[in-house]
């Protein structure tokens, strides 16, 4: 047994054991041990997707960012660059939109963290162009890092961004319209946005369902997902019992094999799970699943693991709501931000 395969199996025991212990044996209290205590509060971000702006909830990109910019101002921004955006036809790069977004957020002095390759985050994860569609599995990897390439080196200079995610929760297989995870591919990917730009990996998995390790064992910052509402089309509407002390946890756990510099929530849920997408979902139905006591408590429950950073999930949402003359999730985030 390879000493790799041996630390994830390890790794695999010792987090089910802890797991169970969690779920079936023992009260919250008798974890208070691994709640951390930091030095200081974490740093507040956001995610800003131009695809769920303009294509889901039908808004105006610049009109959006322009109003998360200017009455939310972060200091975090967390920006996927979606492949069908920035090549629409085979070698024909257009960034037009993202040059705008990275050059309003310097200009407001928000560091930056560009989400780079095929699988994004929102449904349906995974993104290609049509005209990259019919091409076979490797030729499509061949493209993945033409656009890589593309990306850092039009990027590389500027100061405001401070890492590259590379994929989205890469190795979360049970979620999307994806191919299977292949890592070799991605330590191809890794591999390539090293050579160009020396500045931090950050990579991703699912804090409720993924095993963290395949991420973590290959970036400088690791990013975990924390959501509280679920939706099943089965049990419908699921609400997650486990503590902060879950995450902080699989933390400690993976830190005893790799080390990653510094752990980062970089989806915490401040919207709602719905069963369809938002436009199709009453908005009083929307605000039972998820109001503004619950971005307060999410916010709370995520302090409680003491990871460094923390990205809101949600502010096209509550710009949408604030179009609709609900404007109460927007306030709350301004209090969130105000610095």
């Amino acid at each position: 047994m390879s000493s790799v395969v041996a630390k994830v199996f390890v790794f695999g025991v010792l987090l089910m054991i802890g797991v169970f212990l969690f779920l079936f044996l023992l009260p919250a209290r008798s974890f208070d041990f691994y709640i951390k205590n930091p030095q200081s509060e974490p740093k507040i971000g956001l995610t800003f997707s131009t695809y769920y702006t303009r294509d889901i909830l039908k808004l105006d990109i610049e009109e959006t960012y322009g109003a998360i910019i200017e009455d939310l101002d972060p200091q975090y921004m967390r920006i996927p660059i979606y492949w069908p955006d920035i090549e629409p036809q085979k070698d024909n790069f257009d960034f037009s939109v993202y040059d705008s977004l990275i050059a309003q957020a310097s200009n407001s002095q928000i560091s930056i963290i560009p989400v780079i390759g095929r699988r994004q985050p929102r449904w349906p994860e995974c993104f290609t162009p049509k005209w990259a569609e019919v091409l076979s599995k490797e030729e499509q990897e061949e493209e993945i890092l033409g656009m890589l390439r593309e990306i850092v080196g039009r990027y590389q200079k500027q100061k405001w961004i401070e890492g590259w995610q590379i994929e989205n929760e890469p190795f979360f297989q049970f979620f999307g319209v994806c191919p299977k995870p292949k890592p070799k591919f991605l330590d191809r990917e890794i591999e390539l946005v090293r050579s160009l730009d020396s500045r931090p990996i950050i990579l991703t998995d699912s804090g409720e369902l993924g095993w963290w390790f395949g991420a973590a064992r290959r970036a400088d910052f690791f990013g975990t997902t924390l959501y509280r509402q679920v939706w099943n089309d089965f049990l419908k509407e699921v609400n997650y019992i486990w503590p902060p002390q879950f995450y902080v946890f699989k933390e400690r756990i993976t830190n005893i094999f790799f080390d990653p510099k510094e752990f980062w929530i970089i989806e915490l849920q401040a919207e709602p799970w719905t069963p369809v997408t938002i436009p199709e979902y009453a908005i009083d139905a929307q605000l039972r699943l998820f109001d503004g006591e619950n971005l307060k408590e999410n916010l709370k429950f995520a302090k409680a693991t003491g990871f460094d950073r923390i990205y809101l999930w949600g502010a096209e949402w509550w710009y949408w709501l604030k179009t609709k003359d609900h404007s109460e999730l927007w306030d709350e985030a301004q209090l969130i931000f105000e610095r």
